[in-house]
């Protein structure tokens, strides 16, 4: 008996239809864009609203008191 592998070896694979490269990037390439739409929307508008309003109030505390809160 042979080798697995070797008996792998002597199949024959046929090459891929030529559209496969162009179906396979744009279902990734679709994936991908919903991937950094969902980071961007879940995890960068929040963190930089969160930051932006910081300031916000961190400026008119400034203004109303005139001392810095740290």
């Amino acid at each position: 008996m042979k080798d697995f592998l070797e008996q792998l070896a002597e199949i024959e694979v046929r090459d891929p239809p030529p559209e496969f490269d162009r179906q396979l990037h744009e279902r990734l390439n679709r994936l991908l864009l919903a991937q950094h739409l969902a980071d961007f929307l879940l995890g960068g508008v929040p963190w930089a609203i969160v930051h932006f309003f910081r300031g916000v109030v961190d400026f008119f505390a400034v203004t109303l008191t005139g001392k810095n809160r740290k």
